[in-house]
């Protein structure tokens, strides 16, 4: 029986040590990837991936590139009761990107189909947003 318990526990730790590495590796190669590029670079590719999952109705990804602040005042809950319903998203196409310091202006143009559409089929909005640079990583800043 102790035995068993050994092996069991060794199991355990051998797979818990796997689980990390997993995770330490992507975090590094997440890393790299983020390496020698630009700020605009790595907002403009933040910014289409926060679009993406808002478009795909993935909540918990486009929760993710809130600020940390953010993220500590409002919740998950919240976040997508504010984004859910509002129109029906097609598309996104970010325009510019601008960055001084540790702020970055992005421009996009927002393709949606409207509730209420009237006829009008899809349309077309431009939209700022402002990024900010947080303990060396890209957040959209939104209020609370």
């Amino acid at each position: 029986m102790r035995n068993n318990i050994k092996g069991f526990a060794a199991r355990a730790v051998s797979k818990s040590v796997a689980m990390l590495s997993g995770v330490v590796l992507l975090s590094a190669c997440a890393g790299l990837q983020e390496m020698g590029k630009t700020p605009e670079e790595l907002v403009r590719m933040r910014a289409e991936s926060r679009w993406q999952a808002i478009i795909a109705g993935d909540w918990e990804s486009a929760y993710s590139f809130s600020t940390p602040a953010f993220r500590s005042a409002v919740g998950l809950a919240a976040f997508t009761d504010r984004l859910r319903g509002a129109a029906n998203r097609k598309g996104v196409e970010i325009r510019s990107v601008t960055c001084q310091q540790a702020t970055c202006d992005v421009v996009l143009r927002l393709v949606f189909q409207p509730l209420m559409p009237r006829g009008h089929g899809e349309l077309t909005t431009d939209m700022n947003e402002r990024w900010v640079e947080v303990a060396g990583r890209w957040y959209v800043y939104q209020r609370f």
